[in-house]
């Protein structure tokens, strides 16, 4: 490789370093939003403690922070190179480092996602405050889903902040929607969402759907705007029937029983938002120069 194509390649390089570090950041974001997922249900009081806890001192006030994170099997205390984000789990295949009892993979899966979609922020807007809000926005619903597939609760601690965090994007220009627009997709979200809910329930004598599922969709109405929550409560609905006929074929679900209904919102969310972002790809692009360089 030549003088030249060096220098080349060192430009290229420091352009792959920021999209790096959007993917590490995100992967520590997801690594605490696991702890958050365990214990937010619990400290609210809508939940019990969770299996790693069991057995733990509980006198004391339980916190995001406090007790440290242990194993879930052995309750050993987990060292610092026990937590690092991805790498401990791929390091230790999986078990602990103490019992060698297998650990669950909700808390890679979760790390995984944040790290992906931090980068995938950074890749569509740049190195911006708008990347840095829609990658925490979509850190806030991983965080809903996984503790809605877990617990069947969408707590208002996440929501409610969720909703206001997508009328000051509006406000402060962060967000492609105008604030009126955000502000009927806010209304308009919760309010056709609980008609149905509340027409469900004089017909059939139960409820459809949470109020934890009202207040996500009117959060959400809030950062996309009225228009796209109807593709998106369309294509939440039909991936929540796919979800629930694969759970059935597998056994996993039986007659009846009930699927939560958050998780497929935020699916669904976060593929219209990666959708209707329209800016460049740039690392298309250099992939194919990095390409012609290595020739």
């Amino acid at each position: 490789m030549s003088q030249i194509g060096m220098q080349d390649f060192s430009i290229h390089i420091w352009h792959w370093l920021p999209l790096f570090f959007a993917f590490v950041i995100g992967g520590v974001t997801g690594s605490f939003i696991g702890v958050v997922t365990r214990r937010l249900p619990v400290i609210t009081g809508q939940s019990e403690h969770p299996k790693e806890l069991e057995g733990q001192n509980t006198t004391e006030k339980l916190t995001l922070a406090y007790p440290r994170s242990h194993c879930a099997e052995c309750k050993k205390p987990l060292r610092l190179h026990h937590n690092i984000p991805l790498i401990s789990y791929l390091f230790l295949k999986g078990f602990c480092a103490y019992c060698k009892k297998p650990i669950g993979i909700w808390s890679f899966a979760i790390e995984l996602l944040c790290a992906l979609w931090w980068s995938l922020c950074y890749i569509q807007n740049g190195l911006c405050a708008t990347s840095l809000v829609f990658a925490l926005y979509g850190s806030a619903l991983l965080c809903l889903a996984f503790i809605d597939w877990q617990t069947q609760l969408l707590p208002d601690a996440i929501t409610q902040p969720l909703l206001w965090g997508g009328l000051i994007a509006s406000a402060l220009g962060l967000s492609s929607v105008p604030l009126t627009v955000s502000l009927w997709g806010a209304v308009l979200g919760y309010l056709v969402l609980w008609t149905v809910s509340r027409s469900y329930y004089i017909l059939r004598g139960h409820l459809g759907m949470g109020d934890g599922d009202l207040k996500l969709v009117g959060a959400l109405g809030a950062w996309m705007g009225p228009i796209p929550l109807i593709a998106l409560i369309l294509l939440a609905c039909v991936s929540g029937i796919l979800g629930a006929l694969i759970l059935r074929l597998k056994g996993r679900m039986k007659a009846g029983d009930y699927i939560p209904f958050g998780p497929f919102l935020v699916f669904s969310a976060l593929l219209i938002h990666t959708y209707l972002n329209k800016s460049a790809y740039p690392y298309t692009d250099l992939l194919s120069q990095l390409s012609k360089l290595s020739n």
